[in-house]
């Protein structure tokens, strides 16, 4: 098959148009799909976080929790473990009287 040069780039337009046309089509379909199986993800409840045991360091005004599963079911539960800091300004914090905080989230954020 031996196409002229000025068909094969005449038709190099049409073509990309068409695949990128096809390529938007499909997103819809996949966004629903990812929202419907998010919404109906099993959650495991020693995986939740604990409001009423956050501390709280007044010198960098931060409130943390550490040493958290972020897995049900840890390979190595002494490595598997993570962090999470929150900003002073996005917590309402109590203190419990024990080096912990029970915390609420403040929504103004200032």
């Amino acid at each position: 098959m031996n196409l002229p040069r000025r068909t094969i780039l005449a038709a190099l337009p049409a073509t990309a148009g068409l695949l990128g046309l096809g390529a938007c089509s499909t997103g819809g379909a996949t966004a629903q799909a990812s929202s419907t199986a998010s919404s109906q993800a099993p959650t495991d409840a020693k995986l939740a976080l604990d409001h009423a045991a956050w501390r709280y360091d007044a010198d960098h005004k931060v409130y943390y929790q550490l040493g958290l599963r972020y897995v049900a079911t840890p390979q190595a539960s002494d490595y598997e473990t993570l962090g999470i800091y929150v900003p002073g300004a996005y917590f309402t914090g109590k203190d419990n009287g024990n080096g912990t905080y029970t915390v609420t989230v403040n929504a103004s954020g200032a």
